[in-house]
């Protein structure tokens, strides 16, 4: 089996540039272009990831007499054309396929491994891909063909710019067909929108980065004690400064308090407080949320010893305090963040398991819960 990398010629026909032999099978390259729609910021560092608006299995020969009447590689504004009969939108209209409410696919955050694709259909995907910097580059929005039977990937960028990722893709492409086992999903910011994620972390990091990064471990080196707020947290109190500034409150947590009036405890590596972190969120009030990043082991009153069969003490500490979560009546959610550290696998707790009617009923179980674990010593459990 070989791969190719095709560019269109001022003739309306495509032109080789480069082609590599691999030993994967058709499945193995199907799953590694599921990779690239899902996680182009594997192969292309400068990213942040892509937005999936469109994605759709189509009958292959409709599609393709459709193809025939089309001048897709001469003029992108015939593609708003040839999905109209796809997208529900008006075929005169040049502009639909850059009017986002126009294609977009609703919630999906990923494709499904594209080897599961249909003989007789093919897929067509819309998608963004965003850069990391949004002041040195701008998103390009890419319309995707891909047949399974053939094996033949299609990538018309919306943009006059030349694809420069083909030649870090095509290697990546053989490579990842010889794997049986490729991950094709999504597994890190599953839990929030890729591209508001983006726009606010370039807001923050402009607006705080050069300066910390040109003051803050210079002044920390000399006096050791930067910020004096208190946080749930260890660490040098950056987290704290960025939320304050940005007009949240920090707290100093108590067994003796709850905070009925904040909408979200936040643990950031928060060492022992991070299994109290659910059961203080779940007190607090029936609206208030967390979100937990957990980091060195702890119990509610010791150290986390509980290593599970099969798994790794990092894992069977996560599902631990997963499992607080749920305990203390949150639907609890798993993410990975893109954090420059071992530890990065976070909880997010938003809604509830219970009405808030059955509050009492729940509490009794949660401090059942706590008082079992800590083997009936005198820690105060509310």
């Amino acid at each position: 089996m070989s791969s190719q990398v095709n560019l269109p010629s001022d003739s309306n026909s495509f032109v080789l540039i480069s082609s590599l032999k691999t030993l994967g099978n058709g499945d193995g390259f199907a799953d590694a272009v599921t990779v690239w729609i899902n996680k182009p910021h594997v192969v292309k560092r400068n990213l942040c990831g892509s937005k999936l608006l469109f994605y759709r299995t189509v009958n292959k020969e409709g599609f393709y007499k459709n193809i025939a009447t089309q001048n897709l590689t001469t003029d992108l504004s015939n593609v708003g054309k040839l999905l109209s009969g796809y997208l529900l939108v008006d075929e005169d209209c040049d502009e639909c396929v850059a009017e986002e409410k126009s294609i977009n696919n609703g919630d999906v955050i990923e494709v499904e491994s594209l080897s599961g694709v249909a003989d007789s259909q093919i897929a067509i995907i819309i998608r963004d891909l965003l850069p990391k910097n949004r002041e040195k580059a701008s998103k390009t929005r890419e319309f995707i063909i891909y047949d399974n039977v053939l094996r033949k990937l299609t990538i018309i960028p919306y943009t006059e710019d030349k694809l420069d990722s083909e030649d870090a893709l095509l290697p990546k492409l053989v490579s990842w067909s010889r794997e049986s086992h490729l991950k094709t999903s999504v597994t890190s910011l599953k839990l929030v929108p890729i591209d508001e994620y983006n726009v606010l972390y370039n807001h923050l990091k402009e607006k705080y980065g050069k300066k910390f990064v040109e003051l803050l471990w210079k002044q920390e080196r000399k006096d050791k004690a930067i910020e004096n707020k208190q946080s749930f947290g260890c660490g040098n109190g950056l987290l704290v400064h960025i939320l304050s500034s940005e007009g949240e409150e920090t707290i100093t947590p108590s067994a003796d308090n709850t905070y009925p009036d904040y909408d979200w405890l936040v643990g950031n590596h928060s060492d022992e407080l991070t299994p109290w972190i659910p059961v203080m969120a779940a007190r607090s009030s029936y609206q208030c949320r967390y979100f937990v990043l957990p980091c060195c082991h702890f119990d509610f009153d010791k150290k986390f010893n509980q290593k599970q069969p099969g798994v790794s003490n990092y894992r069977s500490y996560l599902n631990f305090v997963q499992e607080v979560g749920h305990i203390c009546g949150f639907n609890v959610e798993e993410d990975t963040l893109r954090i420059p550290s071992t530890k990065r696998v976070c909880f997010v707790g938003k809604s509830r398991t219970y009405s808030a009617e059955d509050e009492t009923r729940v509490d009794i179980e949660r401090t059942t819960y706590i008082q079992n674990r800590c083997n009936g010593s005198n820690i105060k459990t509310w």
